[in-house]
C-alpha cells in the first residue's frame, strides 16, 4: 500500500492496474476491492485484467463489487478452463466483473457473468459452467498460463478484430421478454427455469 501511493505521489498521472493467473487473479480482485476502498485511491480509477480466475465471494461480494464505481474488473477465461468454474453456484460463490472469453474462433466479451436486461446484454452462456466437467482433466489442461499467453501472443497481437474484445454480446429477443432474475448466472437461471416449469406442470 505504501509503495502505490508513493508511486502515485511522484506519478500522478500513472494508472493502476492489477493483474494475475489462478490464485493469483483472486488476489488481484480482493486487492484492487481494497485500493478502491481506501481514501487515498477514492478518486483513483482501478482495472483488474486477470486470467483464469476462480470465483471469490457470495452474491454479497459479487453486488459489492461490481457497484463500486471506482472499479472496473475483466476476467479473460481460456475455452474450457476448468478453474474459472469453482467454486461453484450451487456452493452459493459468484463472479465479478466482465468475462472475456477466449475460444478458437474469436473472444466473446459478457457483461459481467450474468445478463442485463435493461442494457439488453448477454450473461455467459449455457452451460458454461458445465462444459469443463465433460473432461476433468481437459479442462485442468486449460487452465495452463501458457495457453492465455500462447492465444495472446499469437492470436490477439495478430489479429485483434477478431481475437480481442470491442463489445458485448447482446442478449436475443426471447431473452429480453422472460421474467427471469438478472441476479443469478447462466446455469443456475436455467436450473431454476426448469424447477418452475415442474412447479407450473
Amino acid at each position: 500500500l505504501s509503495k502505490v501511493t508513493e508511486l502515485k505521489k511522484d506519478h500522478p498521472d500513472y494508472r493502476i492496474f492489477l493483474t494475475g493467473h489462478s490464485l493469483g487473479a483472486a488476489s488481484s480482485l480482493l486487492t484492487a476491492f481494497g485500493l478502491s476502498q481506501y481514501p487515498n485511491f477514492a478518486k483513483e480509477h482501478i482495472t483488474v485484467v486477470n486470467f483464469g480466475c476462480p470465483r471469490v465471494g457470495n452474491y454479497q461480494w459479487r453486488d459489492l463489487v461490481d457497484s463500486s464505481p471506482n472499479l472496473t474488473i475483466w476476467r479473460f477465461v481460456y475455452e474450457r478452463d476448468l478453474v474459472a468454474r469453482v467454486p461453484p453456484t450451487f456452493l452459493l460463490y459468484h463472479h465479478v466483473g466482465h468475462l472475456a472469453q477466449m475460444e478458437e474462433d474469436g473472444m466473446l466479451a459478457y457483461y459481467r457473468q450474468n445478463r442485463d436486461k435493461k442494457l439488453s446484454y448477454a450473461g455467459a452462456p449455457m452451460g458454461w459452467d458445465i462444459w469443463p466437467i465433460v473432461w476433468i482433466p481437459g479442462g485442468v489442461e486449460k487452465h495452463d498460463l501458457k495457453n492465455y499467453l500462447d492465444y495472446l501472443e499469437n492470436k490477439s497481437m495478430h489479429d485483434s478484430n477478431k481475437y480481442y474484445i470491442h463489445d458485448y454480446e447482446k442478449l436475443k429477443k426471447e431473452d429480453l421478454s422472460d421474467d427471469d432474475d438478472d441476479n443469478f448466472e447462466g446455469d443456475d437461471r436455467w436450473i431454476r427455469n426448469n424447477r418452475k416449469r415442474a412447479k407450473i406442470a
